[in-house]
C-alpha cells in the first residue's frame, strides 16, 4: 500500500507535485485541498480578462492536471496536528479530518500590502489582483468608470494599467520608487520603457509613496507622502506578492528572514513529514 500525500494549494508547485508524486509512485494516494472552486486557472492572463482580449472563464480549468488524485475543491485547511499527522479542513461549513504520512504545502502567495495601506483593503472599490475574481470584478467596474488609479508600478501594475487603457480610462500609475520596474530593469531600459508607457496614454507619477486611501464621494482619493491627492473612480492596488504563510505560521513551521517557509534542499521544513514548495 503507497504512502498518503496530501497537498494544501493547487497552483503551479502543487500541481507539479501531484504531477511527480503519481509519476514516480503511482500507488501513492494523492489528495489535493483546494481554496478555489475549481483547480486550475491563468493567472498571468488576468490583465486579458480585464481589457476583453480573452473571456475570463477562459483562464479557469474545471479538471485536474493530472489524473488518478483525489481533488477537493472550495475547501480551506485550516490546521494540522503535526504529532497525529491529521489535516483539518473546512467545505461548504462542514469540518472535516484526513490522516496524512506526508503534507505538502504550496499555498502559493498573496498580495503584498503595506502596513500603511492596510486601512484601503477596506475602503470601497480599491482592489487587489490575484486570482481570476480579482479580474472580473476590477473590469466590471471599469467597464462604468472613466479614471483609475494603480498603485505600483512593477509588472503587475504596468499590466494592469496597461489593461485599463485599453478600456479607454484615464489611468494614473503611482510608483514609490524613481523608476518603474524598479526591481527588474537597470535605469536606461527603465526609462525606455517608461517613454514606451508613456506613449501609450498612461500617466506615470514616480518618487510618490502612497501612505493613505480613502472614500471620497463616489470616487477614490489616494494621498501620497509629499501631500499630493489624485482621485479616480477606483483604484488598483499592485506592490506585489508575499508568500501566504498563514497555514505554515499556524502549524510551527520556522519562516526564514524574507518572510517564506524555510526548507532544505530536499524541500523538507523544520517538521518531520510536511514539505513546502512555490511562492510559500
Amino acid at each position: 500500500m503507497g504512502k498518503k500525500v496530501v497537498i494544501v494549494g493547487y497552483g503551479t508547485a502543487g500541481s507539479a507535485a501531484a504531477a511527480y508524486i503519481k509519476l514516480f509512485c503511482r500507488d501513492c494516494d494523492v489528495t489535493v485541498i483546494e481554496k478555489r472552486p475549481y483547480p486550475v486557472y491563468h493567472p498571468c492572463s488576468i490583465p486579458d480578462c480585464i481589457s476583453g482580449d480573452i473571456e475570463c472563464e477562459k483562464l479557469i480549468e474545471h479538471e485536474p492536471l493530472t489524473k488518478g488524485i483525489e481533488f477537493i475543491a472550495s475547501a480551506e485547511v485550516d490546521d494540522v496536528d503535526t504529532s497525529n499527522k491529521v489535516v483539518y479542513f473546512t467545505k461548504e461549513g462542514s469540518r472535516h479530518k484526513m490522516n496524512y504520512d506526508y503534507l505538502i504545502l504550496t499555498t502559493g502567495s498573496k498580495p503584498a500590502v503595506p502596513r500603511v495601506l492596510a486601512h484601503a483593503l477596506e475602503v470601497d472599490k480599491v482592489f487587489t489582483v490575484k486570482n481570476i475574481e480579482d479580474g472580473i470584478a476590477i473590469r466590471k467596474v471599469a467597464l462604468q468608470s472613466k479614471e483609475a488609479i494603480v498603485i505600483g508600478a512593477g509588472a503587475i501594475g504596468l499590466e494592469i494599467a496597461t489593461a485599463l487603457k485599453k478600456l479607454g480610462l484615464r489611468v494614473i500609475l503611482i510608483e514609490a520608487l524613481s523608476k518603474i520596474l524598479p526591481a527588474l530593469l537597470d535605469d536606461d531600459v527603465a526609462n525606455y520603457a517608461l517613454e514606451k508607457i508613456k506613449a501609450y496614454g498612461v500617466e506615470v507619477v514616480l518618487n510618490k509613496p502612497v501612505v493613505h486611501v480613502e472614500k471620497h464621494g463616489d470616487k477614490v482619493k489616494v494621498q501620497t507622502k509629499d501631500g499630493s491627492e489624485f482621485v479616480a473612480d477606483f483604484a488598483v492596488m499592485a506592490i506585489g506578492l508575499r508568500p501566504n504563510i498563514d497555514l505554515a505560521k499556524k502549524i510551527g513551521l520556522k519562516i526564514g528572514e524574507l518572510g517564506g517557509v524555510v526548507v532544505d534542499e530536499y524541500m523538507r521544513t523544520s517538521i518531520e513529514g510536511i514539505y513546502a514548495a512555490g511562492d510559500v
